[in-house]
């Protein structure tokens, strides 16, 4: 797992808490930048799955996310607030890797902001 740098630090996160880009809120159809750091290169034998949390996310908000200027394919909400989706290997370079996200369509449900709070990228070798 790579992830974004996060405010808290926590198990998980022990490390990235100094320089954090998250928690932030997403603010509409604005881009919110992070940083993903990655170590390694990755073949097409690779799944990469982008996972997300979003504070206070709703049935009917719509989500983008690009991976250095690639689509995230699939994006699909979860539970507890977790959006995740596919990427290719070829998307994912070593070193710094730029997800963009935006808020496209904020649901009427609530007007509670939509709070980033994690950005995570899962690789599985099949």
């Amino acid at each position: 797992m790579y992830a974004a740098d996060r405010g808290r630090p926590q198990g998980s996160y022990q490390n990235n808490w100094l320089h954090c880009v998250l928690p932030e809120e997403l603010v509409d159809d604005q881009a919110l930048r992070g940083v993903i750091r990655v170590s390694h290169s990755f073949a097409g034998d690779t799944d990469i799955t982008l996972q997300m949390e979003v504070e206070n996310l709703q049935d009917g908000d719509l989500v983008s996310v690009t991976v250095n200027g690639r689509v995230v394919e699939s994006l699909r909400q979860g539970v507890e607030n977790r959006i995740t989706g596919s990427l290719a290997a070829e998307a994912v370079q070593p070193g710094a890797n730029e997800a963009v996200i935006r808020l496209v369509k904020r649901s009427v449900v609530s007007a509670e902001p939509r709070t980033v709070t994690a950005l995570e990228l899962h690789v599985t070798q099949r």
